[in-house]
C-alpha cells in the first residue's frame, strides 16, 4: 500500500491523528503530522508529539476496513522513531460497540527502519473497523505501507 496525501494536509489519506489527552484539559497534548519519503520510496506518516501529559498519540483509520470472525489476517507495516523510550502499539477495534477484534500488541522500534508482520484470528465480525496505532510519549514516529490484510489460505 502506498501513502497518498492528495489533499496535502499532512495526513494520508483516509487516516485521522487524535492526540487524545485523557487528563488536564489545560495542557492538551500537541502532534504535529506531515508526510515525507519513507524507506521504500514511498510516503509515509510522520507524527511528531511536541507535548505528552496523558492518554495517547494515535493514527487511525476508521470504518475503511472489516474482519470476520474466525477468519486469519495480518498486519504489516515499517516503522522508525526518534526519541521514543517506549513502545509503539496497533490494534484492531469495532468501533460500536467498542470492542477489540482480537489485536492488541506493541512493539519496541529503533531508530532505523524495522518491518513488522503479525497476523490474528479476528474474535468478532465487523464492518466498521478501527484499525489504529498509537504511543505515549513526546518523540517522533514514522510508519510506512500500513496495511489490514485477509490472511488466505
Amino acid at each position: 500500500p502506498v501513502v497518498l496525501d492528495t489533499d496535502r494536509n499532512g495526513l494520508a489519506d483516509g487516516w485521522r491523528v487524535n492526540p487524545e489527552n485523557t487528563g488536564d484539559k489545560e495542557q492538551l497534548n500537541l502532534a504535529e503530522v506531515g508526510t515525507e519519503m519513507g524507506k521504500a520510496e514511498f510516503l509515509c506518516q510522520k507524527i511528531d508529539c511536541q507535548r505528552f501529559t496523558s492518554g495517547w498519540i494515535i493514527l487511525h483509520r476508521d470504518g475503511k476496513d472489516r474482519v470476520a470472525k474466525g477468519k486469519r489476517y495480518r498486519v504489516a507495516f515499517q516503522a522508525r522513531q526518534r526519541n521514543i523510550e517506549g513502545t509503539l502499539g496497533f490494534a484492531v477495534y469495532n468501533i460500536a460497540p467498542w470492542q477489540s477484534c482480537g489485536l492488541e500488541q506493541q512493539f519496541r522500534i529503533g531508530s532505523d527502519w524495522q518491518k513488522l508482520t503479525t497476523e490474528f484470528t479476528a474474535t468478532r465480525d465487523s464492518d466498521n473497523v478501527r484499525f489504529e496505532f498509537y504511543f505515549t510519549e513526546t518523540g517522533t514516529v514514522w510508519i510506512e505501507g500500513m496495511r489490514l490484510e485477509e490472511v488466505k489460505p
